[in-house]
């Protein structure tokens, strides 16, 4: 009996070093929605809490807002200059709105940067 709790303890071991792991390495790649990704992460924590390790709200928003891309660098300044602390589904929520933000921001950038030509087509500046 007891090699047997030996042998699950190590097993246990590596699977809650492997989520670590992976939290600690998730990084939202480029074309990703944000709401997926804030749902990997949440999946990652509860993972870690089904085998026993829970993490602050605190913890897990920074976590989480450090593994965004760089082009919501203005959302988590804005974010850590409020006191409001938001719970996990509502922050996602508002990642989400952000990013709509972002990608209005981007279509509008690009469609100021094209112009009439002499020959009536459009063309880059």
């Amino acid at each position: 009996m007891d090699k047997l709790a030996e042998l699950f303890n190590r097993q246990l071991t590596h699977a809650h070093y492997e989520v670590v792991s992976q939290i600690y390495n998730c990084k939202m790649a480029q074309g990703t929605p944000v709401m997926d990704h804030i749902m990997k992460m949440i999946n990652l924590f509860e993972n870690l809490e089904s085998m026993g390790t829970s993490f602050d709200l605190q913890y897990k928003t920074n976590v989480i807002l450090s593994s965004l891309l760089s082009t919501f660098a203005p959302f988590r300044m804005s974010y850590k200059m409020t006191d409001e602390e938001l719970e996990l589904t509502k922050l996602a929520n508002a990642l989400v709105e952000a990013e709509k933000a972002l990608k209005k921001d981007k279509s509008e950038i690009n469609a100021t940067d094209v112009k009439p030509s002499s020959n009536g087509k459009k063309e880059k500046r």
